[in-house]
């Protein structure tokens, strides 16, 4: 595994499995899934149950990329780049 990278599990109701009672807290998530449909859905579908209790963001991967295939400076590169488009868009939401 990348250590760039922390695992989470779901439960079989979408509810995120964290440690002994569950009550890990995020302000913000960055979600990145295998490159392929099943990822895409998935990425979809947290997003989805986690936007109203944290800022969510999706770093969509190409078909066939799988983020524990990827080096530490390509998942560096993708997540300084997430962070500058959050950081822009913010930017323009003040103004």
């Amino acid at each position: 595994m990348n250590p760039n990278t922390i695992e989470v599990a779901f439960d079989h109701n979408h509810r995120l499995v964290a440690g002994g009672d569950g009550s890990v807290r995020f302000e913000r998530v960055i979600l990145m899934l295998d490159g392929d449909a099943a990822g895409r859905a998935g990425s979809r579908t947290i997003s989805t149950k986690l936007h109203h209790k944290c800022e969510v963001t999706v770093i969509a991967l190409s078909d066939g990329t799988q983020p524990d295939h990827l080096s530490t400076a390509e998942v560096g590169s993708m997540l300084l780049a997430a962070n500058k488009e959050r950081r822009d868009r913010h930017r323009t939401e003040q103004r």
